[in-house]
């Protein structure tokens, strides 16, 4: 789903790191590319706090008047203990981007729209991955349907450690048995296949 900001208007984005038990100090820092040149700089900067909270936190923006119409990238980056930069790469942490569409103020937008398939196909694939760390249980989120894909989990080493079969959207990965640390996940069995990170606690 692509969200709709109309320019001059007032936005809030919530946010949160999912800690199940112990809360560490993670920076949260949020670009927007207004100007739509493919580059996140320090003036598209629309959050740069950091917390130990495992509440939702939230961040109040204004759509800037001068901003691109048209669809762009929202990219939000939580990064352990340190401020992140725009594009970079570190060990704990994670990154994720999102579409974004710019409208003009008074743009009004039809209610109870149906979508057929060729609209859900042509939405971006994205893969969450929760609570980060974890002790016990993975949850693995996607946004699109999936009758057979393969979780595999490697270590720092590159060695892997788990692999699980998964049937849909929403799946659970038991890594109680998996030492602390660094983990690399890969979800094979859509179009393309998807990469994140995760601590094991």
């Amino acid at each position: 789903m692509v969200a709709n900001l109309g320019r001059g208007t007032s936005q809030t984005i919530y946010f949160s790191a999912g800690f199940s038990s112990t809360a560490y100090t993670e920076y949260w820092y949020i670009w927007i590319d207004w100007n739509q040149n493919g580059v996140f700089e320090s003036n598209e900067l629309i959050n740069a706090t950091s917390s130990k909270s495992a509440a939702t936190l939230s961040k109040t923006f204004t759509v800037p008047t001068t901003a691109a119409l048209g669809t762009t990238r929202m990219r939000v980056t939580m990064k352990y203990n340190a401020a992140p930069t725009a594009c970079e790469t570190f060990s704990y942490g994670e990154v994720e981007d999102y579409t974004i569409n710019v409208v003009n103020r008074n743009t009004t937008f039809p209610e109870n729209v149906e979508y057929g398939i060729e609209d859900a196909n042509d939405l971006p694939i994205s893969l969450s991955v929760y609570p980060n760390p974890v002790s016990n249980t993975l949850n693995i989120s996607l946004n699109a349907d999936i009758e057979n894909g393969t979780v595999s989990i490697f270590n720092t080493l590159g060695v892997l450690v788990k692999r699980v079969e998964v049937h849909n959207s929403e799946s659970l990965i038991d890594v109680s048995d998996l030492s602390a640390g660094l983990y690399v996940i890969s979800l094979d069995g859509l179009k393309e296949p998807f990469v994140s990170r995760f601590i094991k606690k």
